[in-house]
């Protein structure tokens, strides 16, 4: 027997069958963003609120961890999701298409892709940047404070692009007004993961071989020095969080420093960051 039939047979003998749009707005949004998801992926050829730019939640393979968003999914577009609900009629396609981009986190994978979309998604007449997740690999966090790794500096000012911004794209979102919480996901590949020769660029610092790397950065440190640097526009951001490859011991300190600027304890950074800009490549 097939779930329909089943469905309508329990209906039949319960006698509650029911319209979908009589339910309360409040219910049908429940249902809207559970189907959703917590995190969604916006396209990179976003140009409309269509929710056909964005990716919904699906069970990813374990072996590409570098495309999980922070619930271990990763995107799904609108040809495989189960977006086909909107489809019944208008109000409901409203309904979806708001609650798609109010209630859901954007993840990004790449400080490009934020400085693409975010000046489009502010065209959007919804509230669509309150919660951003960001997923970059090191190199990219590094980037988008405006830095890049070379073989002479560490900390050197990334080349300058015609599209992108040379401050980085920390800059840009800690300027948005709405932005309310921002997620940080730190993803690094363990020794011996197969990922980690597909994707050699992710670590600024790693000493790199034919193979892909034979050392790689020590994680701790870049996490600190990181937040240290990013703390000038984190501090603007109400609600600041992080998760994946982050030690206990990074996470209280830097849980607290937010803490203490959240209530106006202001963190002077300046000397160590100096100190930190100053160490030799060599050392990284």
């Amino acid at each position: 027997m097939s779930s329909r039939a089943t469905m309508q047979e329990w209906w039949a003998m319960n006698g509650k069958i029911f319209r979908f749009m009589d339910l309360p707005p409040e219910l049908r949004c429940r249902v809207y963003e559970t189907m959703i998801g917590e995190y969604v992926w916006p396209g990179i050829d976003i140009i409309t609120s269509d929710i056909s730019s964005l990716g919904c939640r699906v069970e990813f393979s374990e072996k590409l961890l570098y495309f999980w968003d922070p619930t271990r999914n990763r995107p799904l577009f609108q040809q495989h999701s189960p977006a086909t609900l909107r489809l019944a009629s208008r109000a409901i396609q409203e309904e979806w298409t708001k609650t798609a981009w109010e209630s859901s986190t954007k993840h990004f994978l790449s400080s490009s892709w934020i400085e693409n979309l975010i000046p489009k998604m502010r065209s959007i007449p919804y509230n669509t940047l309150r919660r951003i997740s960001l997923g970059f690999d090191n190199s990219d966090y590094l980037e988008a404070l405006g830095l890049k790794a070379n073989s002479q500096d560490g900390f050197a000012l990334k080349p300058h692009h015609r599209w992108m911004s040379d401050n980085g794209c920390l800059e840009l979102l800690s300027n948005i007004r709405t932005l309310y919480h921002l997620q940080l996901h730190f993803r690094i590949f363990p020794p011996g993961h197969p990922d980690i020769y597909l994707y050699p660029w992710g670590d600024p610092w790693g000493v790199r071989d034919e193979t892909g790397y034979s050392e790689a950065s020590c994680q701790k440190a870049f996490l600190d020095w990181f937040f240290t640097l990013a703390l000038e526009h984190l501090r603007k951001i109400p609600r600041v969080t992080f998760s994946g490859h982050v030690k206990n011991s990074t996470r209280r300190k830097w849980e607290a420093i937010f803490e203490d600027e959240r209530r106006g304890t202001r963190h002077a950074m300046t000397d160590v960051i100096k100190a930190i800009k100053a160490t030799p490549v060599q050392a990284l």
